[in-house]
């Protein structure tokens, strides 16, 4: 038998005052050590301490602990909402203060003694995508010289004025490190001549006239006139491409009233075009043309602006009007 097992038996066995004392000594001895499992001699192992074991010390402590951890809930919840509020309304203060001003100021000092400290100053300027634009045009509206501060430069302010410029559509402006300004250019193309004022502008898809030192050069495009014509001569040209053969053949288009075109063709002969629906017009006169071969039977006027009809003049005078004849008793 074990030596620990003997101890515990004979420390049972002894007597200590009344009976009751007795039993109570035994029965809390039983509550120990009943069920505990063996361990190496002469060590004595003690069951887990059971919460109704706990001393009043014990459980006070607990309470405390309890009632601290839902304090500190409820203090972290509102250091949150402190530090949010604090996070929102910072913005509003640093203004207010002048902060702001302070920090825009230090910050441009500190810019200003970088450049002069790295001497990032303009030394290339590199343009792409030009063809027809005048570089030094391009230049010009740029507006940098070599030695520029790079990163004052402005670059909205410089991308603006090259896109006014009368062949760029669009500009691209880039500041690229340690010295080089790029400018890419997308250059308008044209579709057409518009005469007006006594002079030819070239028009490009937008409807954006282009004014040109040498409108010789593109002869080859149709030409327009007229008020309004620009911003519709691309519908124009792309109902008269649908009829090629036909195409080949008109001189020039005519804009009236901003409403409507009148076609004229090579042999002088004048297509009137109605202001709904012009392309099923000109595909109409397509056929007519097919079957009874119109521009070449010496006709001058051809009016379709009416959809269920077809108007025809031909050159020479109209004859005069007989002599007028009041017959007796009539009066006027």
């Amino acid at each position: 038998m074990n030596p620990v097992d003997i101890i515990v038996r004979a420390a049972a066995t002894v007597p200590s005052g009344d009976g009751k004392g007795r039993r109570a000594q035994s029965s809390r001895q039983e509550l120990r050590f009943a069920g505990t499992p063996a361990h190496r001699q002469g060590e004595l192992a003690l069951p887990p301490v059971r919460w109704h074991d706990r001393s009043p010390a014990h459980s006070a402590k607990g309470r405390w602990a309890r009632r601290w951890e839902r304090h500190r809930d409820r203090l972290r919840r509102t250091l949150r909402r402190i530090l949010a509020a604090a996070l929102l309304t910072s913005p509003l203060w640093l203004w207010q203060a002048g902060h702001f001003d302070r920090a825009e100021a230090w910050f441009v000092a500190g810019q200003a003694q970088l450049m002069s400290t790295v001497q990032l100053t303009l030394g290339i300027v590199k343009i792409e995508g030009r063809r027809r634009a005048d570089r030094q045009a391009i230049e010009r509206a740029l507006g940098a010289r070599p030695g520029t501060a790079i990163l004052n430069f402005d670059l909205e302010g410089a991308k603006a004025r090259i896109e006014a410029l009368p062949w760029v559509a669009r500009a691209v402006v880039e500041r690229r490190l340690p010295d080089t300004i790029y400018v890419g250019i997308t250059e308008r193309r044209p579709i057409a001549r518009w005469h007006s004022g006594g002079r030819t502008l070239l028009v490009d898809g937008d409807g954006v006239a282009i004014r040109t030192r040498r409108p010789g050069r593109w002869a080859a495009l149709p030409l327009v006139a007229g008020r309004g014509a620009p911003v519709a001569v691309g519908r124009l040209l792309e109902f008269l491409a649908t009829q090629p053969k036909l195409a080949k053949r008109v001189a020039s288009s005519r804009r009236l009233g901003k409403r409507r075109w009148d076609i004229v063709f090579d042999n002088g002969v004048v297509l009137m075009l109605p202001q709904d629906k012009p392309a099923a017009a000109w595909l109409r006169f397509a056929r007519l043309e097919a079957r009874h071969n119109l521009l070449d039977r010496g006709i001058i006027l051809i009016d379709l602006r009416l959809p269920d009809r077809i108007i025809l003049r031909a050159p020479g005078k109209l004859p005069p009007l007989p002599p007028r004849q009041d017959g007796p008793g009539r009066s006027t």
